[in-house]
């Protein structure tokens, strides 16, 4: 009996070590409202948004950063991991704007 619980034991042990290591691949739709925002995923510009784009995850507990920018709005950042749902949308705060003394 003590060895077939220590076989179970290893077994657990060995999934939940190949599922920690598990690369995660998440196919995800980024919007900003506005829409037109160019998007950086781990600092690598992937296009504009709307933009669908394969988020990869080194395991269950990685995370990836992106970041959206557009002219006249605040560069707006986020942190994902693999729960990540398959829409993402983002409305971007106007960046404030300067009064110049004249």
């Amino acid at each position: 009996m003590n060895e077939r619980r220590s076989s179970w034991a290893v077994f657990w042990g060995l999934v939940w070590t190949i599922s920690a290591c598990t690369t995660v691949h998440r196919s995800v739709t980024l919007e900003s409202d506005p829409p037109g925002a160019t998007v950086y995923v781990n600092g690598e510009e992937v296009g504009q948004t709307p933009v669908t784009t394969e988020l990869v995850f080194k395991g269950k507990k990685d995370q990836v950063e992106i970041a959206l920018e557009k002219e006249l709005y605040q560069r707006t950042e986020r942190t994902l991991d693999p729960e990540v749902s398959d829409v993402l949308r983002v409305e971007l705060e106007p960046a404030e704007r300067r009064v110049e003394d004249d």
